[in-house]
């Protein structure tokens, strides 16, 4: 991930928007160079963005839909809520 990414999330989003960084890595680069407002998650979402625990996605892999379901509803809360989903990186095929 390119450092000006999370500067065009920081100017485009708005505060009741959402950023999803997927894959689950970027989230390090974008917790380095972020200084938006507006709430970010990975996917699925780690408790410490500036060190990785591999075992911890693993773990989450291993739940199926269920790993990601916090994320999911919080993706659909600020839908319902009118705001907007913004998906920084680049989702597998």
């Amino acid at each position: 991930m390119r450092a000006p990414v999370p500067a065009a999330v920081a100017r485009a989003a708005g505060p009741t928007d959402l950023a999803v960084v997927f894959p689950w890595h970027n989230g390090i680069t974008f917790d380095r160079y972020y200084r938006g407002g507006v709430p970010w998650i990975t996917l699925p979402d780690l408790a410490d963005h500036r060190l990785h625990v591999h075992l911890d996605v693993a773990q989450r892999m291993t739940l199926g839909d269920a790993g990601i379901a916090r994320e999911l509803a919080r993706v659909e809360q600020t839908l319902r809520a009118g705001g907007s989903v913004w998906l920084v990186g680049q989702p597998i095929a």
